[in-house]
């Protein structure tokens, strides 16, 4: 992995959030009415890390920055920093895990 320093850190998240990275900032998750996986519309979600919602992340991770500063990005943004801890090739897993589910 590569290493870098504090400020090299800065400097890049400086740079993308000036305007440099991905473009329009990136929306909300989605309520907790979807499933893993399946929209509203009943469609199946693509893998995290092809989800439009998420690829602004993604990208930062691909310009080599840490994976707490893309966290604190994604907290910033107003979305669930572990959503990062999930497998990256697997849908989106939003909304009440089903053991804490009280209709189960």
């Amino acid at each position: 992995t590569k290493s870098t320093t504090p400020k090299a850190t800065k400097m890049m998240l400086n740079a993308f959030l000036a305007g440099r990275g991905d473009g329009p900032p990136v929306k909300n998750t989605p309520g907790p009415d979807l499933q893993a996986g399946v929209g509203k519309s009943g469609t199946i979600r693509p893998a995290l890390k092809d989800d439009p919602e998420y690829t602004r992340y993604f990208k930062m991770l691909k310009l080599g920055m840490p994976m707490e500063v893309v966290k604190h990005a994604l907290e910033r943004d107003g979305m669930d920093p572990s959503i990062m801890d999930q497998d990256h090739n697997s849908p989106v897993m939003v909304g009440v895990p089903l053991k804490d589910d009280p209709e189960y």
